[in-house]
C-alpha cells in the first residue's frame, strides 16, 4: 500500500477544526488525483475557549462562534495562552506523530510560525519539513527572541497563501511581515484572488499542491521496477 503522508492543520481564531478540515478537503483531492499522494489533515481543536468578557464587539458581530461563545482560540489579543497551547501541541506531536509537515490558518499560522522558530532554535523536539500559512499574522514584533529581526529563519521552508480581498490584514503588510521573518530564500508568498480564507480556486490549489509535493517522497516499488 503507499504511504499516507500527514500534516498537522491548525485552525483560526474562533473556528473549529471540523471548519478547517472541509477548507483542506480541495486541496485533499487535488494531491491525490493529480500527484499521487494520499495526505491526511490532522486537525486538533485548541485547548482554550473564547473569553466570555472583554471580546471586541465589532468581531462577535460577524462572528456566531464568538457570540454564542462557542468557539476556541490559541492566545487572546495580548497573547495570553500561548506558552499552554505550545505545550499542548507540543504533547499533541508527541501522542499523534510524527507529521510531515504543519499547516495554519489565521491564528493557526501565527502558532506554525512561532513553532517554526522554535524548531531553528532546537527548542522544538519533533521535526518536521516544511510550514504552510495561510491568511496569517507572523508575531515577531511579539516575541523578538524568536524572530531576530537581523537574522531571518532559514531552517524551515515556507510558503504564505494571501488573499488579494483580505480584509482581516493588509495582505501587503502580512508578505513584507512574513519576508522579514523568513528568509526569502526559504520562503514563498502566493497570492490568490480571495479573501481571510483558505483558497479553494483550481490554480492557486495546483500552486500549493505542487509544492507540498516536493517534500513528499515518491514510494518506490518492484512493480515500478520491472515496467523499466
Amino acid at each position: 500500500p503507499s504511504r499516507v503522508f500527514r500534516i498537522l492543520a491548525l485552525h483560526g481564531y474562533s473556528q473549529t477544526a471540523e471548519k478547517l478540515s472541509s477548507w483542506l478537503d480541495p486541496l485533499r483531492i487535488i494531491l491525490k488525483e493529480e500527484f499521487g499522494k494520499d495526505v491526511q489533515f490532522i486537525t486538533p481543536t485548541s485547548p482554550l475557549k473564547v473569553p466570555k468578557q472583554g471580546m471586541d464587539k465589532t468581531i462577535t458581530s460577524w462572528d456566531k462562534n464568538l457570540r454564542f461563545g462557542k468557539g476556541t482560540i490559541w492566545f487572546d489579543s495580548k497573547y495570553h495562552g500561548q506558552k499552554q497551547s505550545l505545550e499542548f501541541l507540543s504533547d499533541f506531536f508527541e501522542k499523534e506523530g510524527p507529521f510531515d509537515g504543519i499547516l495554519g490558518f489565521s491564528q493557526g499560522g501565527a502558532m506554525c510560525a512561532m513553532i517554526s522558530a522554535l524548531q531553528c532554535a532546537r527548542k522544538w523536539p519533533h521535526p518536521f519539513k516544511f510550514v504552510l500559512l495561510f491568511a496569517s499574522y507572523i508575531p515577531a514584533l511579539h516575541f523578538s527572541e524568536l524572530f531576530p529581526s537581523d537574522k531571518p529563519l532559514e531552517c524551515v521552508p515556507t510558503l504564505h497563501c494571501l488573499g488579494d480581498k483580505e480584509t482581516t490584514f493588509d495582505p501587503d503588510a502580512l508578505e513584507l511581515l512574513t519576508l522579514t521573518a523568513f528568509s526569502p530564500k526559504c520562503t514563498k508568498i502566493v497570492r490568490f484572488p480571495g479573501s481571510h480564507r483558505i483558497p479553494n480556486d483550481l490554480p492557486t490549489l495546483r500552486i500549493i499542491a505542487k509544492w507540498i509535493d516536493g517534500f513528499l517522497p515518491f514510494r518506490f516499488s518492484l512493480f515500478a521496477f520491472y515496467l523499466y
